[in-house]
């Protein structure tokens, strides 16, 4: 059971896909990313959804160094979401958020526009843009 989302970034000129799979037995999820600047399936990001927040955790690098990695599903509808992304480079003792997403569906597609603190900057291992065009398809068994 699973999904993928395919992402085109207009600004940076590149396409990314986050294959979504769930193991049926435990419940949990993990989220890969791959896109055409590279062109490599990256280690997912693991985790489930409890009352209706998804947490989701990793060990990744950024920019050389060791950092985990937590996304947020939260504030779930049935055509909207928020995503969040933070880094903790001294092993999960701070956090910094470093991208949010409010993504609206809007007909088959769904439109997200990043949302930042003032004054912050994203550090992500992965590229960002400004708009993001989502196309959802459902895998089935």
């Amino acid at each position: 059971m699973g999904d993928i989302d395919e992402i085109h970034f207009p600004t940076k000129d590149f396409r990314g896909v986050t294959p979504r799979l769930c193991d049926p037995s435990s419940g949990q999820w993990n989220l890969h990313w791959a896109d055409t600047t590279t062109g490599a399936l990256l280690p997912p990001v693991t985790g489930g959804f409890t009352d209706g927040r998804g947490d989701f955790h990793a060990k990744d690098t950024h920019e050389g160094r060791p950092v985990r990695v937590h996304f947020v599903w939260s504030d779930i509808t049935a055509d909207s979401a928020r995503w969040n992304q933070r880094f903790s480079a001294d092993d999960r003792a701070s956090w910094e958020t470093n991208s949010t997403l409010d993504l609206t569906r809007t007909g088959r597609q769904l439109l997200s526009v990043p949302v930042r603190r003032p004054g912050s900057h994203s550090r992500m291992p992965r590229p960002t843009a400004r708009n993001r065009t989502v196309r959802r398809a459902a895998v089935r068994r």
